[in-house]
């Protein structure tokens, strides 16, 4: 309740009480995937810096919070998710992190992937935060050489 109600106080006091942060509500969402879908990026943040699992997936739904923030068009919270997932990564960490940016709501659906998802409901923006950050971390792990061409265009 906390959450949809954008109460950072109380989530925070819940929490340092002993509140789960990788807890589920009574749909199977987690605390991260409910403040993603209701686009509250504060407390996005807070969950993450507290170390909440943005892999997590909804227990029904089978969305992780990027699925729900990607689907709802919440650019800011598709931003953050994102760079979350992808900061201080090692090439090693990247490819992982690159595979979960990615990652379909249901395994081996092409069409369910985030940036999908932003695009289906309409959230163009979404979609291409989360195509840029895929390109841009895909360079980086696999650059390609730079071609040289002579006067004829030939490589």
């Amino acid at each position: 309740m906390a959450i949809l109600s954008n109460q950072r106080g109380a989530l925070e006091v819940l929490l340092d009480a002993g509140g789960d942060l990788n807890g589920r509500d009574g749909a199977g969402s987690t605390l991260l995937t409910t403040a993603a879908a209701a686009n509250h990026a504060e407390i996005v943040d807070d969950l993450l810096k507290r170390g909440a699992d943005p892999q997590l997936r909804a227990t029904y739904s089978n969305e992780t919070a990027l699925h729900a923030a990607a689907r709802a068009g919440h650019l800011a919270v598709v931003g953050r998710l994102v760079a979350h997932v992808a900061s201080g990564c090692s090439d090693r960490e990247l490819v992982v992190a690159l595979r979960q940016i990615q990652e379909p709501q249901h395994p081996g659906s092409l069409c369910e992937r985030p940036s999908a998802i932003a695009k289906a409901a309409g959230n163009e923006l979404a979609g291409a935060a989360i195509d840029k950050v895929v390109r841009e971390a895909t360079a980086q792990l696999y650059p390609q050489p730079a071609r040289t061409y002579d006067d004829n265009g030939n490589v």
